[in-house]
């Protein structure tokens, strides 16, 4: 056990440490893994993740999947309820396309429909439509907002 270490030099220094082994049985030895933190954490952050769901490991996988087949498909609640599951998911590829669809909603609508003009080409109906679409786009990405936040508030309270 390192109780302190102390030392004052004017240019490099070079220490050296030398490990024996304790003999003091009241003192815990944890063994390394064996692999890197990202191969560790990739193993036991899923574990972890069902746990808080309370499900199995490989039952926690099978729902993951299937959300993320009908999130593919187009459905934003199984989308965010992936997200709510798996929060590594804020970071994929999926994300970015969900965000980037949600902004050219809200971008088509302003340039489109906003303005007075587009009431001589456009349709009230049509006009309603787009900003129920336009919307649900500003919403959706409040949520995925929210989401980022949880997930930054989780990470700090675990650190």
């Amino acid at each position: 056990m390192l109780g302190d270490l102390a030392a004052k030099a004017t240019g490099p220094a070079l220490i050296r440490v030398h490990l024996t082994e304790t003999p003091d049985p009241a003192v815990q030895k944890i063994p390394l893994p064996s692999q890197s933190f990202q191969d560790y954490l990739a193993k036991e952050l899923p574990l972890h993740l069902s746990a808080l769901v309370g499900e199995e490991k490989t039952a926690w996988e099978r729902k993951n999947e299937l959300l993320l087949v009908e999130a593919d498909a187009g459905n934003d609640e199984s989308f965010f309820a992936l997200l709510a599951r798996d929060p590594r998911q804020l970071t994929s590829e999926r994300t970015l396309r969900r965000v980037l669809t949600w902004r050219t909603e809200i971008g088509h609508y302003y340039r489109a429909y906003a303005y007075k003009a587009s009431q001589f080409w456009t349709g009230p109906e049509d006009r309603v439509k787009a900003q129920h679409r336009m919307e649900y786009a500003k919403e959706s990405l409040r949520r995925v907002g929210q989401c980022q936040l949880r997930s930054t508030q989780s990470q700090t309270m675990t650190v």
